[in-house]
Formats: structure tokens, C-alpha cells, sequence
């Protein structure tokens, strides 16, 4: 990975509170993979700010 990946990987244990790499990968993808399948059955997922409207979340140019 690059030190930019490591950069990203180290936020996310630090907001996690975790201090094992292996483990954060894992939930990371299992993330994923639902968000992929869930939006491939049809399903839709939406962020909602405190001053902002809903809106649907994109990922990876993935549209739900």
C-alpha cells in the first residue's frame, strides 16, 4: 500500500479505536461488500446532515 493507503487506514483504527490493521481491513470490506449487494438488490442508502437535505450516498460510482 502506498503511504497515502497507510495515511487513510490510520485514521479509520483511530476513529475505530482499534489498534489491529488485519481486523480493520476485514470490517472495512464486509462493509463493503453490504453496501454492494444491498444496492444490487435494489436497495438505497441516504445521508442526512444537520443543515443539509437528504441525499443519496455514491461510492465508487456506485449509486443507491
Amino acid at each position: 500500500m502506498s503511504d497515502k493507503d497507510w495515511a487513510r487506514l490510520k485514521v479509520v483504527m483511530e476513529l475505530l479505536e482499534t489498534d489491529n490493521t488485519t481486523d480493520t481491513v476485514k470490517d472495512a470490506l464486509r462493509l463493503l461488500e453490504y453496501f454492494v449487494k444491498t444496492v444490487e438488490a435494489g436497495g438505497k442508502f441516504y445521508k442526512k446532515m444537520p443543515d443539509e437535505e437528504q441525499s443519496l450516498i455514491e461510492i465508487f460510482g456506485i449509486s443507491t
